[in-house]
This record gives structure tokens, C-alpha cells and sequence, in this order.
């Protein structure tokens, strides 16, 4: 019996010292295989965007995709850069996206960068993703709170594979030009942000242009902002004070006096270049600080906060931001 326990002794940790071995070297065989599988798609994914070839089942089976379906193109990347490698948690959360948005299949996943990713969801033959955008931003709020997402619309085939990726580009350069203005969720087939999308190549020419149209209603402070957003629905509502104080929650004669303030400070109505106001007001939804005018009022004011001088007779009294005081006088 000695023997015998000796004998199953020696076997058991020589049998589990190979299977640790076998294991290893699986392991490591296995994130090789991955990273060559991943290259590959990557590479492959490269070429159909940039039209090099014809996709055919070859490519779908390199890819493990369908490329003859509707695709939802999407870029999910963390704002912050200094977050370090983000790739397994952005992987995690394309999975839970396309799954939410009605995914045929798995969806394609290429890895543009350590904080970025780029994604196509299967839709098969449904024209629309099963949820809307707004409850897209809800989901990805709570179960992946940090990530940002822009979404480049439903298109179709191997042109849509391209045409959709390219949208979602742009979608994801506006709400980079946004900052936090950008919503969650930033969808290029939602109104207006495919045409600010366009403007924003030449972000100079755009500030400029803006300014021109909107004038003093495009400062850089609050009841401007007021003023711009009672514009924006006064023009959208047909030019009809009662419509629009329905939907900003206001006395109509309210917004009348805001539409006629607004004018006031651009100096003209707004009948006469409605469209050009429209979509100004639009580039000022979205790009906010990046195209408005800087405050120079607030500017003032900030500077009499933070230094002040009163004259009382031939006494001038000082104040600094600290709060302490100085007097000085000078002979009259």
C-alpha cells in the first residue's frame, strides 16, 4: 500500500504539472492566433474602406461578417485619453449596444486605438435599429457610463459597410467639436447634425460666418443663449408666438418680446434671411463657446470683481479680490 500511495503520489503531480505545461503553452498560442485573427480583420476592414477591393464571401468569411446586409455603423471611444488601455471594457459595451439596437448576429469590432473602437452592427434585412437613439443614450448612460458613441445610420451592402462608417466619422468630429455640448449618443441621421457636420471642416469660417449673421445675438452669455433658443423654436413654429410658447413652456407676449429683443440685438428681423438664421442658430446649438461671440461685458465685470476703485471727495478707496483696501489721495 506504501508503494502503491507513493506511485499515484508522483503521478498525480507529474500528470498536473504537464497539464499546466499543455495549458501555457494553449494560452499563449491562443492570444497569438487572436492577435493574428485581429490584424487580419483589421487589415481586411481597411481595404473595403478604402475601395482597394471587391468584397466578396472571401472577405465576409476572413471577417466572420455579413457584408451583403444592413449595417448600423457606430465609434465608441472614451473622451478621456489619459484613461489608458479601454479596449476590453468598449469591446464589452459593443456587444451590449448591439444586442440592445436588435444585432442579427455579432457584431464586427476593430480596434482603431487603445481608447477607440469601431463597430458594425448586423441588422439582416430590418431597415431601422429596434430602438431609437434616445433610448440608445438612456442604455448607454447607465450600463456604460464614460463611453461616447457616434453613429453613422442604417445603410446597406458592402458601399453601406463604407458609406455608414464614414458618417459615423463625421458624426464623431462634431461631437469632438462640441466638447460637452454633444449629447451621449451623437447620430448622424438625426436632424441637423449632418449639416453641421459639414461646417465644421472650417471651423474659423464658420465662427466668422456666424457672427456675421447673428451679430449681438451671438455673444457669449446667458440671455443670448436665452434669446437664441426662443429664435430657434419662434422660427421653427412658423413664426408663431403661440405655437412656440407652447413648447418652451412661456406666455406668448413672452416670447414676443424675446423674439423682439433677439432682433434688436442682431439689428434686424429675422423674414428676411430666415434660412441663414436658422442654420446659425443650429451651429450655435451644437458648437456653443467654440462659434459665439466672447463676452466682453462679462469680461469688465469680472475685472471690476476682482479689482474696484471708488472716488469719495479727493479720496479714492480700493478693493482687490482678497477683499483688503487701500486709500490714496491726490490735492485738487
Amino acid at each position: 500500500m506504501p508503494v502503491l500511495e507513493r506511485i499515484i503520489t508522483v503521478m498525480s503531480v507529474y500528470i498536473d504539472r504537464v497539464s499546466q505545461q499543455v495549458v501555457e503553452v494553449y494560452e499563449r498560442e491562443r492570444e497569438r492566433w487572436l492577435a493574428h485573427q485581429s490584424s487580419v480583420r483589421a487589415v481586411r476592414v481597411q481595404e473595403i474602406l478604402a475601395g482597394n477591393e471587391r468584397p466578396d464571401a472571401g472577405a465576409s468569411a476572413a471577417l466572420n461578417y455579413v457584408l451583403h446586409q444592413n449595417h448600423l455603423a457606430a465609434i465608441i471611444w472614451v473622451p478621456d485619453t489619459g484613461s489608458g488601455d479601454m479596449l476590453a471594457r468598449i469591446e464589452s459595451a459593443t456587444h451590449d449596444v448591439a444586442g440592445f439596437m436588435g444585432a442579427m448576429t455579432d457584431p464586427l469590432f476593430v480596434a482603431a486605438d487603445r481608447v477607440t473602437g469601431w463597430v458594425w452592427v448586423p441588422l439582416g434585412t430590418r431597415a431601422a435599429p429596434r430602438r431609437g437613439y434616445g433610448e440608445l443614450r438612456d442604455f448607454l448612460e447607465a450600463r456604460h457610463p464614460g463611453l461616447v458613441m457616434a453613429v453613422g445610420g442604417v445603410t446597406n451592402g458592402p458601399e453601406g459597410f463604407r458609406q455608414s462608417y464614414t458618417r459615423a466619422q463625421r458624426a464623431r468630429a462634431l461631437a469632438i467639436a462640441a466638447g460637452k455640448n454633444a449629447p451621449v449618443v451623437t447620430a448622424y441621421d438625426e436632424p441637423g447634425v449632418s449639416t453641421v457636420a459639414l461646417l465644421i471642416e472650417d471651423v474659423a469660417s464658420t465662427r466668422a460666418w456666424v457672427r456675421s449673421v447673428l451679430r449681438g445675438l451671438a455673444a457669449d452669455n446667458e440671455n443670448a443663449a436665452r434669446l437664441r433658443e426662443t429664435v430657434q423654436v419662434y422660427l421653427a413654429s412658423n413664426l408663431s408666438n403661440v405655437a412656440a410658447a407652447k413648447q418652451i413652456d412661456l406666455h406668448y407676449n413672452s416670447v414676443k418680446y424675446r423674439v423682439k429683443r433677439a432682433a434688436e440685438e442682431r439689428g434686424e428681423d429675422f423674414t428676411g434671411d430666415r434660412l441663414a438664421v436658422e442654420l446659425a442658430l443650429l451651429v450655435c446649438q451644437w458648437l456653443g463657446p467654440v462659434v459665439v461671440t466672447p463676452d466682453q461685458a462679462k469680461g469688465r465685470a469680472d475685472g471690476q470683481r476682482s479689482g474696484w476703485a471708488v472716488r469719495v471727495g479727493s479720496v479714492t478707496v480700493r478693493g482687490g479680490s482678497s477683499g483688503s483696501l487701500t486709500a490714496s489721495s491726490r490735492a485738487m
